[in-house]
């Protein structure tokens, strides 16, 4: 598969996180920090932060193969453990995000990829937004 405009994404959402503890104890300084309240200009227009959110995240380059990136974007947070106090009533996802050059995608991740996934215990969401129905006004996220 050919990857254009794919991104993964790792991020905790929650109530009132202490998102430098959560930057300490990666040893990471996030993509985004997000705190609740604050307003974000998105290509939807403006919204208001709902929860505090921390998160990182890389673009694969076009060569580059899923499956392998995923295992090395994970490696990251391999001293993970949602049983940390600061980190029991978060929300924590693995996003991946394609933006396709056209209408059909075929996406396959491997099944060793989606069991480690599962051994840290977070969820994993696929979204796939074609660039065309963005950009021509049939975004179908509205």
């Amino acid at each position: 598969m050919k990857n254009s405009g794919v991104f993964l994404y790792f991020r905790i959402t929650g109530e009132q996180l202490n998102l430098d503890e959560i930057s300490s104890y990666f040893s990471l300084v996030p993509e985004t920090i997000l705190k609740k309240g604050e307003k974000k200009i998105t290509r939807l227009g403006e919204v208001t932060i709902k929860e505090d959110c921390w998160m990182d995240g890389i673009e694969l380059k076009p060569e580059d193969s899923l499956n392998e990136s995923i295992s090395l974007f994970l490696n990251r947070f391999k001293n993970f453990d949602k049983e940390l106090a600061f980190l029991r009533s978060a929300k924590i996802k693995l996003y991946i995000v394609f933006y396709p050059d056209d209408r059909y995608l075929d996406i396959e991740i491997s099944p060793e990829v989606i069991k480690r996934i599962g051994n840290l215990g977070i969820e994993l969401s696929v979204s796939v937004s074609s660039l065309f129905d963005i950009y021509s006004g049939n975004d179908h996220d509205k």
